[in-house]
């Protein structure tokens, strides 16, 4: 079953994060991601509004989306985890790779803006409703 909920994704660019501030109110923000070995990753700046919601709770909600971040498939709840340095080299070599336009560009706008990236993951639950 997980399996099919991937397949949807490999070949889209965006997918709307909803992330909940403290007083439940959800966010959502259109984000690029990576596939790997049944994951989703996506990185931010360290100091982004989404990263700060997700330090204070980890359940997220994620569906395929549009640049604009209009919803176009199901929704799927899930965790959102920070992955250790060890794997930045890897899964910033994948967005490399599916982004591979305007990825360069953007390595030289975050080293002279000096944003720190993190990388997260995104596990869905076994129970895939809404």
């Amino acid at each position: 079953m997980v399996k099919n909920i991937f397949e949807g994704f490999y070949d889209k660019k965006y997918i709307n994060l909803q992330t909940f501030k403290k007083n439940g109110e959800i966010v959502s923000t259109p984000v690029w991601f990576v596939l790997k070995n049944n994951e989703i990753f996506f990185r931010s700046d360290a100091d982004s509004g989404k990263v700060k919601r997700i330090r204070n709770n980890n359940n997220i909600k994620a569906s395929i989306c549009d640049i604009r971040g209009n919803i176009k498939g199901q929704t799927y709840t899930g965790i959102a985890n920070f992955q250790d340095k060890s794997r930045y080299n890897e899964i910033n070599s994948l967005f490399d790779k599916k982004y591979s336009l305007v990825s360069p560009i953007l390595k030289i706008v975050y080293k002279l803006r000096k944003i720190n990236l993190v990388i997260l993951s995104i596990t869905f639950n076994t129970n895939m409703n809404k």
